[in-house]
């Protein structure tokens, strides 16, 4: 869902991982039923397209599977949720420095959910 918002909120590619195969069928059936084109869903990244804005909707153990499929992530913005607010402390103690500077923190029904900017550019992890 957030990839096919992203898409109709005007980015010019999306990019859908998931690591639920049934997730990424009913993706692909709603851009299909949407007529979105310029959308493509997997269950890894297979390019590393630059310039790009980076949205995880996940459980710190599914970001770190996402993290391990991409060889050169790089990104200029990075929107993380699905961070249960007790696990918040812990998360943000072992964020690497390469997510860059936490611009925005946002708590809703025992979620948070961080934006990163990064400082100068693009830089790879």
């Amino acid at each position: 869902v957030l990839s096919l918002a992203a898409r109709l909120r005007g980015a010019p590619y999306v990019y859908g991982l998931d690591i639920d195969p049934t997730a990424l069928l009913h993706a692909k059936e709603n851009a299909h039923l949407n007529q979105l084109k310029k959308i493509s869903f997997t269950h890894t990244l297979s390019t590393t397209p630059s310039n790009r804005l980076i949205l995880m909707n996940m459980i710190s153990s599914e970001q770190k599977l996402a993290w391990e499929s991409v060889s050169t992530p790089c990104f200029k913005e990075l929107i993380i949720s699905g961070i249960p607010i007790e696990e918040k402390e812990k998360f943000l103690a072992n964020t690497p420095s390469s997510y860059g500077t936490l611009i925005k923190e946002k708590t809703l029904d025992g979620w948070v959910g961080f934006v990163f900017r990064q400082k100068k550019g693009l830089r790879k992890t």
